[in-house]
């Protein structure tokens, strides 16, 4: 399993989501979740102890390590050590004890070295004023085979001849970066080889936002459709969605007007207050009326190949809707506008491409997912047959 699939498995977004469907939507089939939601919040908790990179962090769990955190660092490894090694399997034998223990036992021993590497380095010492723990971590050697595996076109069993010139070329002529596609992802602007020059060379950041949509759209949505109540668990994610909408046309819109008519924080979104931490924003109930629409049209839509999608489902949605009814609150700003510049129709319009052009990138890559790719299955079975 990639890297980056496995900490977005266990993550607080996932045990939230776990939450919204027990005791929100109430749902049969997860009234025993309390166990995996526990287990996901843990191990996210570890991840961000275990990757913390910015020295000015405001979350408790993503602070540098310090003598002055040491007392709450200590703390929380010695219930997370209780936690791990109370784990049972099916057969009810410790975890740590079975043939599939070695993943555990690894975040124990990560524990372990980090207090003990706060406490002689940072304390004893004092060769360190705090620590970032993601400067140790192995991302950056994964990241310097990604890209010696790119020289020889993404070859995973390189010869020696062609990795000693890989490497002398990376040495030489490059700096280190991985790809969108790769298992490991940097995660700062940390380079692993620089070169030395006569000029200030420009360093520029080479981490994509990957998780932005997917954060909101959750590749399970399409299976617990089929067993809750459509309209209430729709509507939730709706919400969520519009409000990610706005924040996006928030940075295009330029006149202030049509913004705050974009948002109302007095509307209850069920899913989203579980999510909010507090920099959520919360749609007005005429851009939810809008997504809401956009989204039964984009469901009972038959895709065609030819001709633009996105004009073709904006056009059969506004055929749905009364725009004259939608956002009152520009009804006299608009009076001041030509008809070919009428912001209540740009508005609209804004609303549903943006909106489409989500859920075309969310159905495209669950079309994706499920295709089988031969070269992923049997490339481990060819390199060892020596082919």
């Amino acid at each position: 399993m990639k890297v980056k699939l496995a900490v977005q498995v266990f993550s607080t977004s996932v045990a939230d989501a776990l939450e919204y469907c027990n005791k929100d939507l109430r749902l049969a089939q997860f009234n025993e979740s309390d166990a995996t939601v526990d287990f996901c919040r843990i191990v996210d908790q570890l991840f961000d102890l275990f990757n913390t990179r910015n020295s000015l962090s405001k979350n408790m769990f993503k602070k540098p390590m310090t003598e002055s955190r040491l007392p709450f660092i200590t703390s929380f490894f010695k219930e997370a050590k209780s936690y791990i090694v109370g784990l049972k399997t099916v057969e009810g034998s410790q975890l740590v004890l079975s043939a599939r223990k070695k993943g555990f036992l690894g975040l124990i021993i990560n524990m372990t070295s980090f207090e003990r590497i706060v406490q002689k380095y940072i304390i004893e010492k004092k060769y360190l004023s705090y620590l970032l723990t993601y400067k140790v971590s192995q991302d950056h050697i994964e990241t310097f085979f990604c890209a010696i595996r790119s020289r020889g076109g993404f070859n995973n069993n390189p010869t020696t001849l062609q990795f000693e010139a890989a490497y002398k070329r990376l040495l030489i002529h490059a700096e280190i970066s991985s790809k969108a596609t790769a298992n490991c992802l940097q995660q700062d602007e940390t380079y692993i080889l620089n070169i030395s020059s006569n000029k200030q060379r420009q360093i520029t950041s080479v981490i994509d936002n990957l998780h932005e949509v997917d954060d909101n759209i959750d590749d399970a949505c399409d299976e617990i459709i089929n067993v809750v109540d459509q309209s209430l668990y729709i509507s939730d994610i709706i919400g969520y969605i519009s409000g990610f909408i706005v924040r996006k046309l928030n940075k295009k819109i330029n006149c202030q007007i049509c913004c705050s008519a974009l948002e109302d924080n007095l509307i209850c979104y069920k899913f989203l207050n579980r999510k909010n931490k507090g920099g959520l924003i919360k749609s007005s109930a005429d851009v939810f009326l809008i997504c809401r629409a956009a989204e039964n049209v984009f469901r009972n839509y038959e895709m065609i190949s030819s001709g633009n999608v996105i004009l073709r489902l904006i056009y059969l949605t506004k055929k749905q809707l009364k725009i004259c009814e939608l956002f009152v609150k520009l009804n006299d700003h608009i009076l001041d506008q030509d008809p070919l510049n009428n912001h209540l129709l740009q508005l609209v319009n804004l609303i549903l491409k943006t909106f489409f052009t989500i859920r075309l990138h969310h159905k495209n890559m669950s079309i994706n997912e499920t295709k089988e790719r031969i070269r992923h299955k049997y490339s481990k079975l060819i390199l060892f047959k020596n082919q």
